[in-house]
């Protein structure tokens, strides 16, 4: 062996003494695995060294070439485990980059180990260096690179990138004190790899300093680890020195001291548990503190930790029951805060139990002999409590009232532990805790003002009188009374915005307001008021007595109606009056007043409205409103008489032709019943146009009965077909159905004929008159179509007013379409019209069937009888009051026919006079006699035969009275005209009590 091997020697010496220590560091620390890896590096170092030192003493090439394959074999073998040691080392390196390094490498250590010509050819050159420490020049020789070499730089450079990378990650993480020496060592080592490559290719043949980068590296690492080992048996010794400290504090306090993971095992007790669970420490790792408690307990602690204490936030002065060794109840209060790791993580609790078994004891025995108070308690409407002064306000006693103050049970206040500083308003509590707190300080009784939220979510105002007291000489406790004053604080609210809002009002309002004392003295004025009197601002009447704004001759007449307001005989009395402005100027004003209180004395308040102007515009308006109802008055009358002149006329002609052609006719029977047959008809028609103007009036009362719309209709059409003109044609189309309603049958033929001749009136060119009847879902109808020009769109909608018509002057009344409108409206239908130019008109009518539920009251529905006009009167008395002589007589004999016997008289006091003679079994008068009317007749008779039946007749009946009387069933009603049947109908229902 040469000089030249002696610096690999030292270097390798030195390798291992660093390789050995470190290696005794691990047997004596298994966890310090990152020692284990160091010396494994030192290991390989050792072999490089060893390999380096041979080479540099090799004979002949071929020793030379064998100690290189040996130096790539040691590394390689290097190269991986200081992968694993940087792993170890940084924590910033996958443990998989070992694997991965290590597969790469095996064919760089098979090759060494065989030596392949792969990695070396067989043609040496020879290399002349100078290594330090050693002679001046060494000689060996060196192998030419092989095929493998390529792949071995390229890994090595692999390599290097990975454990630089680590080293960047470690010092970005914060921890410089292991990464720069890591960083330095590899600088230093790649210089010396750099200086390898450089001698090895021939590019450079100075200095040789390979080995000495290694002893580098390990100096590096070893004075880092080194390092790392002093901090850590400095923290070793203060844990040790802080453990033996805490030991001696919790083996020596009389709580009992725990520690639980996050699944709230314990994992560690103190001895003081078997003193008050009987159970050894070794005994108590492993459970949770729920094994230590009754279910029931259990469930009630840990819903109390869900609701009251948040996720892995302290618990303080839980009180719980645990169960002994023997099963024996023992009263804990426990404290524990969160135990978190230096990333966050939460790990447990650790925490400190006391024993208050004998305390509670204490303290129930006291509640024991305040039984008495407490049944007091309970009685009284607010709550009484007793609660220890702490921030949560612990509470000790509560009467049950306080579930009605809270909509939370006194058990959740007592056993559950819920804080009634929680239910304040945090709007309110700041303000109400800071009061408490120098209420407590003081010693002194405090009330507090807040609002405590109801369990229901709503909010109620708490006022709460409370004093501190000492029940012992170390514990302060606060006893008070809480009530409900949420209706007194809503009240005074209310009141406060009603007053604050009515004088808003006062202020704002155009009406003039005074309030005057009660001698009429001005107390208050708005401005509205200061503006009507001439003043600028109140003061301008603040003071002044109200006859100072009244004209002299009207200030008796002022004081005598403030007067009667002030003494109660007219509260609130309205007024007209004329007042005088400062100006002099006079303005009239109408307004109210009214007595009031004003600071408890009684008051004149005065509203009043400036109607100066408007008094003058209303006159005027009065004289122009007058002028046009009189105008429009002559214009209805007009129109109106000149309608109904010109039907009358047409009847009354049809009347006189038929009456001379009747006396003519004596000799021809059949004839002669024809003629009388037409007069009839002509007569109803005559009768049908004063219902008509009495429709329109809304005066003839209606009698509803069960009919078949489809024959009505059917016998109406009958009618409308022989009074159509020849060039018009009637076309019938009648549901197969029955169509029931309720309905007035004479009203619903006025209807038909109306709308009929309305066609017919409008297709003056001939055409076709169309009428229908059918049935949809929910309605019964008819419809009447004309086949005339249509209605123009911008007189539809007055189509149905009274008086209108498109006719010209003399030829029609314009109550026709009113009068169906007023018909159909009155019996709960619809009327639907429909109208194209040139194409005709449709008037749909549409009622609710009878077999349909009604949507209101039912109307009263009269059901015709069969009777036979020979026996109707048999044996019955009637008492007929009738005016006019020929009605009269025209009546009498109608009712003889009818086989009644007749007491005719012309007026009321007759009709009195034969009633104290003679009984009668109905009552026939007319509405309007020549002394009395007839209902009043009605009463008077009544009066002395209370079960008289009373029938009145009428051609209308504008008496509201009258109306009132037949819609109660008092009397009935006859429209005049009528025929016999109708006659015979009426007297028999009256007589039969229908």
């Amino acid at each position: 062996m040469n000089m030249a091997s002696l610096p690999a020697i030292v270097l390798a010496g030195i390798a291992i003494a660093v390789g050995l220590y470190h290696t005794f560091i691990f047997v004596r620390r298994r966890d310090h695995r990152v020692d284990l890896s160091f010396a494994l590096v030192c290991a390989t170092i050792v072999l490089y060294d060893v390999f380096c030192a041979a080479l540099y003493s090799a004979d002949t090439p071929e020793i030379g070439v064998e100690w290189q394959h040996m130096q790539i074999f040691a590394l390689s073998l290097g190269a991986v485990i200081l992968v694993q040691f940087v792993h170890n080392y940084t924590r910033r390196l996958s443990g998989w980059a070992t694997v991965i390094f290590a597969i790469a490498y095996s064919p760089l250590i098979v090759a060494a180990l065989a030596g392949h010509r792969f990695l070396w050819t067989d043609t040496p050159s020879i290399k002349i260096v100078q290594v330090p420490f050693a002679a001046k020049f060494i000689i060996y020789n060196e192998m030419a690179a092989g095929q493998l070499t390529i792949y071995q730089s390229v890994l090595g450079l692999a390599f290097f990138a990975t454990i630089f990378v680590a080293g960047v990650r470690q010092y970005r993480s914060g921890d410089p004190r292991r990464a720069i020496p890591l960083l330095l060592a590899l600088t230093v080592f790649s210089l010396g790899v750099l200086n390898d490559a450089a001698v090895s290719t021939g590019l450079y043949s100075s200095i040789y300093l390979i080995e000495y980068t290694f002893l580098a590296l390990i100096g590096l690492m070893a004075y880092s680890l080194s390092g790392e080992m002093l901090r850590a048996a400095i923290i070793e010794e203060a844990l040790d020195t802080s453990e033996s400290r805490f030991k001696a504090i919790v083996e020596t306090t009389n709580d009992w001291i725990w520690e639980v993971d996050s699944q709230m095992r314990y994992t560690y007790s103190s001895p003081r548990v078997e003193d008050m669970l009987g159970f050894s420490p070794s005994e108590i790792i492993g459970r949770t503190p729920f094994d230590l408690m009754t279910p029931e307990e259990a469930k009630r602690v840990h819903r109390y930790l869900q609701r009251t204490v948040g996720p892995h936030s302290p618990i303080t002065m839980l009180e719980k029951v645990n169960l002994n060794n023997e099963g024996r109840e023992v009263v804990l209060e426990t404290s524990g805060t969160p135990i978190i790791d230096a990333g966050g993580e939460f790990l447990g609790y650790r925490g400190i139990d006391r024993d208050i078994t004998e305390h509670k004891k204490a303290f129930e025995a006291l509640m024991e002999s305040e039984e008495r108070f407490r049944t007091l308690a309970e009685n009284v409407p607010g709550v009484i409590y007793l609660c220890q002064c702490d921030e949560h306000r612990t509470m000790l006693f509560l009467n049950d009232a306080i579930e009605s103050l809270s909509g939370y049970s006194k058990d959740e206040f007592l056993e559950e532990r819920l804080s009634l500083v929680d239910l304040i308003h945090p709007d309110d509590s700041t303000k109400a805790l800071d009061e408490l707190a120098k209420a407590v300080e003081a010693s002194r009784q405090f009330t507090l003002q807040y609002r405590l939220r109801h369990s229901d979510g709503s909010w109620r105002w708490i006022e709460e009188v409370g004093l501190p007291v000492h029940h012992d000489p170390d514990k302060l406790l606060l006893e008070g009374y809480l009530s409900d004053i949420t209706a007194r604080q809503h009240a005074e609210d209310a009141l406060r915005e009603s007053e604050e809002r009515y004088r808003n009002l006062v202020l704002a309002s155009p009406s003039a307001i005074l309030l005057l004392t009660a001698t009429g003295t001005i107390l208050f004025a708005n401005p509205a008021a200061v503006s009507l009197l001439g003043g600028n601002i109140e003061d301008d009447l603040v003071g002044h007595h109200i006859a100072d704004f009244t004209p002299g001759d009207m200030q008796r007449s002022l004081e005598q109606r403030l007067h009667s307001v002030l003494d109660g005989s007219s509260p609130s009395l309205p007024f007209e009056e004329t007042f005088q402005r400062l100006n002099g100027d006079a303005t009239v004003v109408a307004g109210s007043s009214v007595r009031v209180l004003s600071d408890g004395q009684p008051a004149i308040l005065l509203v009043g409205t400036d109607i100066t102007a408007s008094r003058l515009a209303a006159a005027e308006k009065e004289r122009l409103e007058s002028q046009l109802r009189h105008a429009q008055k002559m214009e209805a009358v007009g129109r109106l008489a000149g309608g109904v002149a010109h039907d009358f006329n047409n009847l009354l002609q049809a009347i006189l032709s038929h009456t001379e052609a009747l006396s003519r006719l004596r000799n021809q029977p059949q004839r002669l019943a024809e003629g009388l047959a037409e007069l009839n008809e002509r007569t109803r028609q005559g009768a049908q146009l004063t219902r008509q103007l009495l429709l329109f009036s809304r005066r003839e009362s209606t009698r509803p009965e069960r009919i078949n719309l489809n024959e009505v209709v059917e016998e109406t059409a009958r009618l409308v077909t022989r009074l159509l003109r020849e060039q018009l044609q009637l076309e019938l189309d009648f549901s197969s159905d029955t169509l029931p309603i309720v309905a007035d049958r004479g009203q619903l033929e006025q209807v038909v004929m109306n709308l009929a001749l309305n066609a017919a009136d409008a297709s003056p060119d001939g055409g076709t008159v169309t009428i229908r009847t059918g049935r949809d879902d929910d309605r019964v109808w008819f419809e009447v179509s004309d086949a005339g020009p249509g209605i123009p769109p911008e007189i539809r909608e007055q189509v149905f007013e009274p008086f209108f018509t498109t006719k010209p002057p003399g030829e029609g009344s314009g109550l026709g379409l009113s009068v169906v409108h007023g018909i159909v409206s009155a019996h709960g239908g619809d009327i639907e019209l429909q109208s194209d130019r040139y194409r005709g008109t449709t008037f749909k009518v549409a009622f609710v069937p009878e077999d349909s539920e009604p949507s209101g009251p039912r109307v009263p529905i009269v059901e015709p009888k069969q009777l036979d006009p020979d026996t109707v009167g048999r044996n019955r008395r009637i008492l007929l009051v009738e005016d006019d002589p020929a009605t009269r007589e025209a009546l009498k004999s109608i009712l003889e026919i009818l086989g009644f016997t007749i007491e005719p008289v012309s007026c009321g006091a007759e009709a009195n006079e034969l009633a104290e003679e003679i009984s009668f079994d109905l009552l026939l008068t007319d509405f309007l006699l020549p002394d009395c009317r007839g209902n009043d007749l009605a009463t008077e008779l009544q009066a002395q035969q209370p079960d008289l039946p009373v029938i009145l007749m009428s051609g209308y009946t504008q008496d509201a009275t009258v109306r009132d009387d037949v819609a109660s069933g008092k009397m009935a009603f006859l429209q005049k005209p009528f025929d016999m049947d109708r006659l015979a109908q009426e007297l028999s229902n009256a007589l039969d009590g229908e």
